[in-house]
């Protein structure tokens, strides 16, 4: 039986998008476009773009959390929860940060 050190790359990076907080992100987008049906028409181009957006921002701000509370030592190889990729995975600090920082850049030129 694998420990949980040898969590597949797959799993481990959909584990540190945090999955459960995405909701955040779909439900007022898809609210604000419903709202919206009934005083213009959807240009779903653009839709797409902001839920793209709204994601990167959402997993950004995740792998943020993820990367501080590494840093100020809240996340320990005994810490309950489904963070600490990088106290428990060796995920490289500088790597968590660095891809948060390039989903804010996605988000920024999208919107």
């Amino acid at each position: 039986m694998g420990t949980e050190k040898e969590i597949s790359s797959a799993k481990l990076i959909w584990k540190m998008t945090r999955p459960h907080t995405l909701t955040a992100t779909f439900s007022p987008v898809i609210l604000g476009t419903v709202a919206s049906l009934y005083v213009a028409k959807i240009d779903w181009l653009l839709f797409i773009a902001m839920m793209v957006a709204c994601l990167a921002l959402q997993i950004a701000t995740n792998l943020f959390n993820e990367y501080y509370d590494f840093k100020r030592g809240l996340d320990t190889a005994e810490s309950v929860g489904i963070g600490g990729g990088i106290v428990r995975h060796g995920l490289k600090p500088k790597n968590v940060l660095t891809v948060a920082l390039l989903l804010y850049v996605v988000a920024a030129f999208i919107g």
